[in-house]
């Protein structure tokens, strides 16, 4: 019973096109940023903690994306040498943006508007990046899509809490950082429709955009989130850390050995 009930669940989900599973994927993604509005009930104390906690989680997930899917996936179809140039791509690309957005802030450093504007922009080019991926991940395989997105989902809530953070501290009313943070959230949508019309159009790039997601992703664990945990030194929370970073390596795990 339970595997015919399996086989009907498999057939239910082939029943849609990859398509309907990529916008409805980013559209969960973008909805998110409203999760922001959450952060307005807790104190400096709470929020710092359940931030720190969720960035734990997101370790987790991203790592377990990059070298339990996408890597393994890009490694099957294209190779080492390709799959390895494509993702140091990524990295250096995304290493490239991040300095010219500091050296834009730097030099913006006495308009707090301006820095919350900066941060928008960076947010939102990121966003796309999200979304771009998740359409190429879809393209690939349907459980990629699946597993692309629910590490991207688990990201997202601390990077867009954080960006309401920001925005508020730049001078924006709690009502502009909401709508603003979601209108970022929202070019996730323009990415993944590019995607849609890259790999229709171009057979067989899906596989290079995802391995390019990697070295991003990579560059974003390494230098934004890891950096962020080596900041706590009191041994429980360090322990809570890397509990939350097992928990979404774990969950990654099982969905890898589910595909």
């Amino acid at each position: 019973m339970c595997g015919k009930c399996e086989l009907i669940m498999n057939e239910f989900l082939l029943s849609f096109s990859k398509e309907f599973y990529i916008i409805a994927s980013v559209v969960i993604v973008s909805l998110i940023s409203i999760f922001t509005i959450f952060a307005l009930y807790f104190n400096n104390k709470k929020y710092n903690t359940l931030i720190i906690l969720m960035i734990s989680l997101a370790v987790g997930t991203l790592l377990g994306e990059v070298f339990l899917h996408i890597l393994p996936e890009s490694y099957e179809k294209q190779g080492f040498l390709k799959t390895g140039l494509l993702a140091l791509f990524g990295l250096l690309s995304f290493f490239i943006l991040e300095r010219y957005l500091l050296w834009r802030n730097l030099k913006n450093k006495n308009n707090l508007k301006t820095v919350g504007q900066m941060s928008l922009f960076a947010d939102g080019l990121c966003n796309f990046t999200d979304g771009f991926i998740i359409g190429a991940a879809y393209l690939v395989s349907i459980p990629l899509g699946v597993a692309t997105t629910f590490a991207i989902c688990i990201h997202e809530i601390p990077q867009e809490i954080g960006e309401f953070g920001i925005l508020i501290k730049s001078g924006f009313s709690k009502t502009q950082a909401v709508l603003f943070n979601f209108a970022s959230a929202s070019i996730a949508i323009i990415g993944a429709l590019i995607a849609i019309y890259i790999g229709v159009r171009f057979s067989g790039t899906s596989h290079l955009i995802i391995a390019f997601g990697a070295g991003a992703y990579i560059y974003i664990l390494w230098f934004g989130l890891f950096p962020l945990l080596r900041k706590e030194f009191k041994t429980s929370r360090a322990a809570a850390h890397f509990l939350a970073i097992g928990i979404g390596l774990g969950i990654m795990l099982l969905i890898s050995c589910m595909e």
